[in-house]
């Protein structure tokens, strides 16, 4: 299996944990919204005899405006746990890639070879290219990424670089740069990686019956030989 597999499978498994994370929001916020309603209901029957029906449409409006409130509020929570659980994704999957790195390196040069072997063509003039701390010593030790080191126009840099992997390639003329750091390779990515976290747990949005309405069904009951207070 290829780094690049590893990477979207390991997407999918992070994203099952926050489906699961963003469930118990909703839960919770129902049972918020269910109370509302269920005490406007237990008010509402109590005083029925009593209210008119302009005392009821201030009551909606009232309603309403609490409900309104409340469920943006529970909007705004679950926006925030996205982008929150969004970052942890990425962060969870630095983590595991640089511990897969640790365990197969010759898959992982093989894949940094792939994608030298997409820019290639593009260097025509003297660049550097520099590696993370671990990739040169395992460069040097192991003679990795021959491939790369031979091009005619690739020198290895001495200066390590802060990333989890990938490379760095600059022009010794400074005239253009490329980066292929993974953790550039993620960013470039990320705005798929939130629209599907976005696709897969849609905002939650929620209505409650109306005090109107509440007060008809009541009242046809009591029409009907309902139950009376």
């Amino acid at each position: 299996m290829s780094l690049r597999n590893d990477l979207q499978e390991i997407s999918f498994e992070l994203a099952e944990i926050i489906k699961e994370k963003i469930q118990n929001i909703k839960e919770n916020a129902q049972e918020t919204i269910n109370y509302i309603v269920n005490q406007t209901e237990m008010k509402i029957k109590r005083d029925m005899k009593k209210v008119n029906r302009d005392m009821i449409q201030k009551a909606e409006y009232r309603l309403n405006q609490r409900e309104s409130k409340k469920i943006k509020e529970i909007n705004n929570r679950i926006v925030k746990t996205k982008i929150m659980y969004e970052q942890r994704i990425i962060n969870d999957i630095l983590g595991i890639l640089a511990k897969r790195i640790d365990q197969r390196p010759k898959d992982y040069f093989t894949f940094l070879e792939e994608k030298f072997s997409e820019i290639s063509a593009l260097i025509q003039k003297p660049v550097l290219i520099s590696f993370n701390l671990r990739d040169l010593n395992s460069i040097r030790e192991h003679t990795y990424l021959e491939k790369i080191l031979n091009h005619a126009f690739v020198n290895l840099s001495d200066e390590p670089i802060d990333c989890t992997g990938g490379f760095f390639i600059q022009a010794k003329d400074n005239s253009f740069s490329i980066d292929n750091t993974i953790e550039t390779i993620i960013d470039k990515n990320q705005s798929i990686i939130s629209k599907k976290i976005m696709e897969s747990f849609p905002i939650f949005e929620v209505n409650v019956e109306n005090a109107i309405d509440i007060y008809e069904k009541r009242h046809t009951n009591d029409k009907n030989g309902g139950d009376d207070d």
